[in-house]
């Protein structure tokens, strides 16, 4: 009976201990805490704060844009035929043309014609140098169109050397180019007995003359280095004279003599 007795305080006391065992666990709860570890190399997105639209004010003028193009093609303009008056036509071109091709030209276009002589030494005999009015004019049909024909004529020495006359037409005058200089005086002197003797610029506008029955020279200052005209004449002779000298009928001399100072 005794030791029954002494095994129960054992038990009881073994219960209480269990007991605040179990007291204090419920008491003291275990708290879980989750930590979140950032990611490596995200890029952060900071949202942009929307704005509200300026206000223009009303007295604002809004400035306006331009666009300027650099490279405009325009189309061609329709040809359309334009009515001349009528009378009218347009000069057309024969400059560079032989002068019978010239005039046979103005006369089909309705016009008249005049020619200057030029002297001109580097164009064929007869070419058409210039014409007036110019080509692509309108003008009256009938108006007369002057063209400047180029001629070339022997060349005439300036010293003391004659230059011989012959005559091979029944008609006409004698021309030779000479060279004068600017500065220079010349005497121009001929015994041709034929109407008088004249000094041209190379536009044939006249500058001296002289009449060959009442003097035989004159003496002359170029206002300018270039080529001038002789011309001596007009003449008129038999076709009897002619058929005598094939080689052209003798009529005398022409010299240019260089004045000393």
């Amino acid at each position: 009976m005794l030791r029954k007795y002494r095994v129960r305080p054992l038990v009881f006391i073994f219960l209480g201990l269990l007991i605040v065992a179990c007291g204090r666990g419920v008491e003291t709860p275990i708290e879980v805490t989750e930590t979140i570890i950032p990611p490596t190399n995200v890029s952060t997105i900071t949202p942009i704060p929307t704005e509200e639209p300026p206000t223009i004010p009303a007295d604002t003028p809004i400035p306006t844009i331009t666009l300027t193009a650099t490279e405009t093609l325009v189309p061609p303009p329709s040809a359309t035929a334009t009515q001349l008056p009528a009378g009218f036509k347009v000069v057309p071109s024969v400059v560079g043309l032989h002068y019978l091709d010239a005039r046979q030209v103005l006369l089909n276009a309705g016009f008249t014609f005049l020619y200057s002589d030029v002297f001109e030494l580097d164009q064929p005999f007869g070419t058409i140098l210039e014409q007036y009015p110019v080509a692509g004019s309108v003008e009256k049909t009938g108006e007369t169109i002057f063209l400047y024909r180029a001629f070339q004529a022997p060349g005439m020495w300036v010293g003391d050397k004659c230059r011989q006359l012959l005559i091979t037409t029944t008609s006409g005058k004698l021309l030779f180019g000479v060279y004068l200089r600017e500065g220079d005086v010349y005497e121009i002197k001929t015994d041709f007995r034929y109407g008088k003797t004249s000094i041209f610029d190379y536009r044939m506008v006249l500058l001296d003359s002289f009449k060959n029955q009442e003097a035989d020279y004159l003496i002359f200052e170029p206002e300018w280095t270039a080529w001038y005209v002789l011309s001596l004449g007009p003449y008129e002779v038999s076709q009897s004279e002619i058929d005598k000298y094939p080689d052209g009928v003798p009529s005398g001399c022409l010299w240019v003599h260089l004045l000393e100072e």
